[in-house]
């Protein structure tokens, strides 16, 4: 059995969001270096209070359900904020969860049916297995709030488009048993917009690494036993090079290597 992760749907958001008003306001880095790497920090003592009462857990992380508002709200609808989201969730402990339509970032209103609206697959008029309760007379209009979202027909012939981007690191997660079954352990950045850890289980080890800035590429050193081969970059201006790793805004970086 696994457990799901409930906080993480606003915690993530928060975090993005907050660094972005930061980063407007172009306040220096911290220099209270403990406050550094603090959503790796409260996942891992999360992780510790699961451990306590079963050592043998697995999470279960999600950004929304069917109850909740999809997440792309809470990300303002941004693409950029929308992957980053993404990763930083599925790229943590445990089983991910996806809310069908966070994938293309569907949009909700406040009340149930629009949060159970149908999954955008073509254009509007397009698809010929959409139901139709959605524009019945019972409930309103309630498919205005995805009007302008892209459907599926379209994300998939896209390279960039937030669906392929959930497939690239989907494809990662379960390509790598550090990812898909290691354990977190907190290895801060000497930055105060890196978000690290080490995944690790018997036969892999490795290293992420999100920047949640807006708009700051960082440059760090990389920290002891974490020099290894990237095996995926969110952006393609990501460098490892000289024990050094540079990590474009809003962006994230996966090394691993077996052991």
């Amino acid at each position: 059995q696994s457990n799901f992760h409930f906080d993480l749907g606003t915690l993530i958001p928060n975090i993005i969001n907050n660094q972005e008003i930061n980063d407007k306001k172009n306040q220096p880095e911290d220099m209270d270096k403990s406050s550094y790497n603090g959503f790796a920090r409260s996942l891992a003592g999360e992780y510790a209070m699961y451990a306590r009462n079963n050592p043998d857990y697995i999470d279960a992380p999600f950004l929304s359900n069917h109850d909740q508002p999809r997440s792309s709200a809470a990300l303002r609808n941004n693409p950029a904020k929308i992957k980053l989201a993404a990763d930083m969730y599925i790229l943590a402990e445990g089983v991910p969860f996806i809310y069908y339509g966070e994938e293309i970032a569907m949009k909700s209103g406040a009340d149930d049916p629009t949060k159970r609206t149908p999954m955008v697959w073509k254009p509007a008029g397009k698809d010929k297995l959409t139901p139709t309760w959605c524009d019945s007379g019972a409930y309103g209009n309630v498919s205005v709030y995805n009007k302008k979202t892209v459907p599926v027909s379209e994300q998939e012939n896209d390279p960039d488009s937030i669906l392929n981007h959930y497939k690239r690191v989907i494809r990662v997660k379960t390509a790598h048993p550090a990812l898909y079954k290691g354990r977190l352990t907190p290895v801060p950045c000497d930055s105060a917009v890196l978000e690290s850890w080490v995944m690790e289980c018997d036969e892999e080890k490795a290293f992420v690494v999100h920047n949640v800035s807006s708009v700051k590429d960082v440059t760090v050193s990389l920290p002891e036993g974490c020099n290894m081969p990237m095996v995926y970059a969110a952006n393609p201006a990501v460098k490892v090079e000289d024990g050094k790793i540079t990590v474009p805004a809003m962006s994230s970086v996966v090394l691993a290597q077996m052991k």
